[in-house]
């Protein structure tokens, strides 16, 4: 919640759990809701990003984190593909070749 300083706040904590109890090998991608609220907006996205870079290395790159708007359904779909192509290209090739996913 770009809204929400606390939101920011509560990434180090949440991040960490998931490196503590599932691995350091796993997709992890940071959205951030409210953006269509830019007359409330308490956090940039650079924080965000600097957050992630600082105690995250595999979460590091813009790739990793979207901000979206469900007031106006901006970039809900673009999340979910960001999730799923981050998965598709992690997956062996079973029982199909490997293929880059569409962008």
């Amino acid at each position: 919640d770009v809204t929400n300083r606390q939101s920011l706040e509560n990434l180090k904590p949440w991040l960490g759990e998931i490196e503590r109890f599932v691995s350091t090998d796993v997709e992890v991608v940071v959205v951030a809701t409210k953006c269509d609220d830019k007359a409330n907006r308490k956090v940039s996205k650079e924080e965000y990003l600097n957050v992630l870079a600082e105690i995250a290395s595999h979460i590091s790159d813009n790739g990793n984190y979207i901000e979206i708007s469900a007031k106006e359904n901006y970039n809900i779909k673009e999340a979910v593909q960001l999730l799923n192509r981050s998965l598709l290209c992690r997956l062996p090739e079973w029982p199909f070749p490997r293929r880059d996913p569409p962008v």
